[in-house]
């Protein structure tokens, strides 16, 4: 056991964090720390007590702050400039926060008012298919600018499949789209507004 002693000791030492150069405390061992409770620090005195700040989420609507960089790089506000630490005071910015506005939405009137500006009272009619994609974009259009409209669905109706070959010569594709005296083939809501434009 003796002989062990002296092993002993030189392990403890060799794991021992190193002391910091230049400290006059030597490195604490595990047998010199108390086994106790740590003590609580005591409270900083006023003056050496970091100024309050407002962080982000407290900022409030139409007030003022002072807004400046701290030492570590982060954005900070204080209520006045008092509050600002000297260094950042040259450089801390007054800010004002705005109110949040409100998104407008257009009347229901001026909706309306847009909506029948694209439309006619000439007599509008679809010749259309159910597994046309452009089909269904035409009728949701037309859905979308109020405008009253017959859709003919030609898979389904001979008579309305008749119709639609006569008007475009017999060359097949929907949709097919008469407006008042004039007609398109396909899918195009710039033409299309023309056409409703032209029988207003």
């Amino acid at each position: 056991m003796k002989r062990l002693a002296p092993a002993l000791a030189a392990l403890c030492l060799a794991c021992a964090p190193p002391s910091d150069e230049g400290s006059a405390k030597p490195p604490v061992t595990p047998a010199e720390q108390s086994p106790g409770p740590a003590k609580p620090r005591a409270p900083k005195p006023a003056q050496e007590r970091e100024p309050a700040r407002k962080s982000k989420s407290t900022l409030q609507a139409g007030e003022s702050y002072y807004q400046y960089v701290d030492e570590s790089g982060h954005v900070r506000f204080a209520a006045t400039l008092e509050q600002v630490p000297e260094r950042q005071r040259s450089t801390a910015g007054h800010i004002t926060v705005a109110a949040p506005t409100p998104a407008r939405r257009a009347a229901p009137q001026a909706e309306e008012v847009a909506r029948s500006a694209r439309s006619t009272n000439a007599e509008v009619v679809l010749y259309t298919t159910d597994s046309c994609p452009y089909c269904k974009r035409a009728i949701a259009y037309l859905d979308q600018i109020g405008q009253d409209y017959v859709n003919k669905n030609v898979e389904q109706d001979d008579e309305a499949r008749d119709e639609y070959l006569k008007i475009t010569g017999g060359r097949p594709g929907v949709p097919v789209i008469v407006v008042g005296d004039r007609w398109m083939q396909g899918w195009s809501q710039g033409h299309l507004d023309q056409l409703l434009a032209a029988s207003r």
